[in-house]
């Protein structure tokens, strides 16, 4: 860099305007000089292929500037080196360095090798530290100077030890800002094989894809942790074939050392795999004198063993689940955390574990908080696809255990935050009047997404539960399907009852007596619209009718509302007709009276075994049918319904009812 023009305000330690120039890419690399007033810096030489400036000033006086050109020669350091062997050396070396001196190198090799790095005695780079603060020579594996690749640092006058690098590629840096000396030299080269704990990359055999070496005998040693499952994949395979492979082959082993355990041994042109192991993963690569092939090269990646999960939604599963089967003795554990005033929704899509009736030897554990000293939601194996689990806070621990004998698939499951009865959505209603509405938690004015909340609301025995909604606005419209956002109303203690209605838009749906002391509410919102959402209020009431009868030999007698009179309209009446261990019940009908002219599908008598199962059945009477034949259960217990909406004269019914 030469200067043919320089007038920068003067100050005897240039503190108002200034140029400084550095010994490298960057304005932390070692300075060569600052500079101000009227005296040129004149011609300045970087130690290496680049070089910054700085011009700063102040905002009071301006002067004329500089002017200032550049050109390159041969004389520098640093720079990418793509070799397999070669030196590096400060500059001048053996002669003193030039002062305020940086030189970066990165050397790459073929990476079916590791670089190997040995010093010259003749080493002097003066530091005053003592500690290679100043002045040093550092080397890293890998082309970023991180503190985690640091190989070796030297200063003073003992070089560093002789340096095997993980992989194929180092960075060294050698800077002084000190007192001059000679310097180092260092020659590289390289030997086959390398070792991996990046979380993805990479494995060759030496110079593919031209032909590998004779005699070579070469270790990969992939190693990412022991609770990290290595997963490899042979994308390209060609090696000399034998039955035995004697000659040249792979073999792959779990351990980080071929006296462990040995996976598989592989030669020939067929693709093999893929192979994981619970650990570090050592391929060894040997070849005789003889014939050689094109090699290999294969793609690993470390899968962690569980790990904490903070997403509003995610996956977890089995490490190698839908590729291999899981390992065995393995320890996995999961902590999701979700939003505070959130809870987690988790969802198992897939289930293929070793089964036993204690669930001893496999099994995935599923904790409600933050460890395995929170309540137990339950212990899974075997292939029956666990239920939809709800934390009560925002944490969730899971722990995946194997023993040592049988395998399986494994399991994977997807969550989602939501929320809760904490936070308005569903929970069990016991007073004899309440309210209840889709959660808000925004107060943006429109219900949350994705949420799935059942109330489910229990009064006195004797009672039944009026529920009027006072407001309603959801996604869909009068008359659709309700895919979407909806609300499903079930007349009874779970959603295994009968279904009242599905109701969504924004029409309000007319209110409702339960047949029972129960009633469930079901709210479903899916991630797109929303809208304002319901509120809903339920009271105990008296039960007209309805009840849980204890049938016997003794034919006993039920009656619609009221009967022979007129029963009220909107009447919906829930009988549960049980009868003894073994037997069965016998449902007679003495009169039955509808008028033919009222929809069957809101006016009926129904008889149903409870629950209906594969060969129970189920009948529905309408206005049209004048003679009911008797009805007899298939086991034990059996549901007698009647509903009407309109109000006529002469409708109703009675019948009888016993052990068959």
């Amino acid at each position: 860099l030469t200067f043919t023009y320089f007038e920068v305000e003067e100050h005897s330690e240039c503190s108002w305007d200034s140029v400084t120039i550095f010994n490298g890419g960057s304005p932390g690399s070692p300075i060569i000089g600052q500079y101000c007033g009227h005296n040129s810096p004149g011609r300045i030489q970087s130690g290496s292929n680049k070089l910054a400036m700085v011009f700063l000033a102040d905002h009071f006086v301006s002067k004329g500037g500089f002017i200032a050109t550049w050109s390159t020669d041969s004389s520098g350091c640093g720079g990418i080196i793509h070799a397999d062997s070669g030196t590096i050396q400060s500059p001048s070396y053996p002669q003193n360095f030039p002062s305020n001196i940086e030189c970066s190198w990165t050397i790459i090799a073929h990476e079916g090798n590791h670089l190997e790095m040995g010093f010259a005695s003749d080493f002097q780079i003066p530091d005053s530290s003592g500690q290679c603060q100043n002045s040093y020579i550092k080397v890293w594996s890998g082309d970023k100077e991180q503190n985690d690749a640091l190989l070796a640092t030297g200063c003073g006058s003992t070089a560093p030890s002789s340096i095997i690098a993980p992989f194929n590629v180092i960075t060294a840096r050698f800077q002084s800002s000190e007192a001059v000396g000679k310097g180092f030299s260092a020659s590289y080269f390289i030997r086959c094989g390398a070792n991996f704990s990046a979380p993805a990359g990479r494995v060759v055999s030496p110079n593919y894809p031209d032909e590998y070496p004779s005699n070579s005998n070469c270790d990969y040693l992939i190693d990412s942790g022991d609770q990290n499952v290595i997963l490899i994949t042979f994308r390209t395979f060609q090696l000399e074939a034998d039955s035995t492979c004697y000659y040249d082959g792979v073999k792959i082993y779990k351990g980080s050392s071929a006296s462990e355990n040995l996976i598989a041994t592989l030669c020939g042109n067929t693709i093999p795999g893929p192979f994981s192991t619970f650990g570090p993963m050592l391929l060894n690569f040997y070849s005789d004198s003889i014939i050689n092939d094109n090699g290999f090269l294969a793609e690993y990646t470390s899968i962690p063993c569980g790990g904490v999960f903070n997403g509003t939604s995610g996956s977890v599963s089995s490490p190698t689940h839908s590729i291999v089967n899981y390992h065995h003795n393995m320890n996995c554990t999961y902590h999701i955390v979700v939003r505070e005033n959130r809870i987690i929704e988790l969802k198992f899509n897939s289930f293929h574990l070793e089964a036993s009736s204690t669930c001893a030897f496999d099994y995935v554990a599923v904790y409600d908080g933050p460890n395995t000293l929170a309540p137990l939601l339950g212990r899974f194996c075997g292939t029956v696809v666990p239920p939809n689990l709800k934390s009560s806070t925002n944490e969730m621990f899971i722990v995946f255990r194997t023993d040592a004998s049988v395998d399986g698939e494994g399991w994977r499951a997807t969550y989602r935050e939501t929320l809760g009865p904490q936070q308005g959505c569903g929970g069990y209603l016991t007073s004899s009047t309440g309210m209840f509405g889709s959660p808000d938690i925004d107060f943006n004015g429109k219900y949350e997404h994705y949420m799935d909340c059942l109330w489910i609301i229990a009064v006195s025995t004797n009672k039944a539960v009026n529920l009027t909604f006072a407001t309603f606005d959801l996604e869909g419209a009068l008359g659709s399907d309700c895919r979407y956002d909806y609300v499903k109303i079930y007349d009874g203690d779970s959603v295994n009852y009968p279904l009242v209605g599905t109701f969504c838009g924004n029409t309000i749906p007319a209110p409702f007596v339960s047949a029972s002391h129960f009633l469930t509410v079901h709210f479903v919102t899916d991630g797109s619209v929303a809208f304002s959402g319901f509120n809903a209020t339920y009271s105990a009431v008296d039960r007209l009718c309805g009840g849980i009868h204890n049938a016997t030999s003794t034919s006993q007698t039920i009656t619609s509302p009221f009967y022979p009179n007129p029963y009220p309209a909107f009447t919906s009446c829930r009988w549960i007709l049980d009868a003894p261990a073994q037997e069965t019940v016998k449902v007679v009908v003495q009169h039955f009276q509808l008028q033919p002219s009222q929809s069957c599908s809101s006016n009926y008598l129904e008889m149903k075994d409870w629950p209906v199962g594969d060969y129970g059945q189920a009948h529905k009477f309408c206005g049209s049918d004048s003679n009911i034949p008797d009805f007899y259960s298939y086991d034990r217990t059996m549901h007698l319904t009647f509903h009407s909406e309109t109000f006529m004269t002469g409708n109703g019914f009675s019948l009888t009812y016993q052990v068959a």
